[in-house]
C-alpha cells in the first residue's frame, strides 16, 4: 500500500513539475509520414507519464503511459500492436525532451519510428 501511495505521489509530482505538450517535427523520410511508431526513452531518474494527444490509427487520443525511470518503451495498444501515427506526427504531453526520426525502422506495421528522449 505504501509503495503504491509513494509511486502515485512521485508520478503526480513529476507530471506537475515538468509536463508540457511536445510535437514531433514532420517525418522527412516518408512524404506522407503515415504509420510512424513512437518510442519513449526515459533517461531521467524519475518515472514519467506520457499522454497521447494525437489519436493513433485505430485508437483514441487521451491514453496515458507511465514510463519508469531509465527505460525505453515502444508504445503499443491494449492488444499489443504498435501505435501508428495517422500523419507522421506525434503530439504528446510529456516532460521536455528531444525528437529523432528513424525512417529505416521497419517492424510490425511501423513505417519508421519517432524516438522521443527525456533526459
Amino acid at each position: 500500500m505504501l509503495k503504491t501511495v509513494v509511486t502515485r505521489v512521485v508520478l503526480a509530482f513529476a507530471a506537475l513539475s515538468a509536463t508540457l505538450a511536445v510535437t514531433a517535427p514532420d517525418a522527412a523520410a516518408d512524404p506522407s509520414g503515415r504509420g510512424a511508431c513512437l518510442t519513449i526513452a526515459n533517461d531521467s531518474y524519475n518515472d514519467i507519464r506520457v499522454v497521447m494527444i494525437t489519436a493513433p490509427i485505430g485508437n483514441e487520443a487521451g491514453w496515458s503511459y507511465d514510463i519508469p525511470a531509465r527505460t525505453v518503451s515502444t508504445l503499443v495498444d491494449q492488444a499489443g500492436n504498435y501505435l501508428l501515427s495517422p500523419d507522421g506526427n506525434w503530439n504528446i504531453n510529456a516532460p521536455a525532451g528531444s525528437w529523432v526520426f528513424d525512417g529505416k525502422f521497419r517492424e510490425g506495421a511501423c513505417a519508421g519510428i519517432w524516438n522521443f528522449t527525456v533526459n
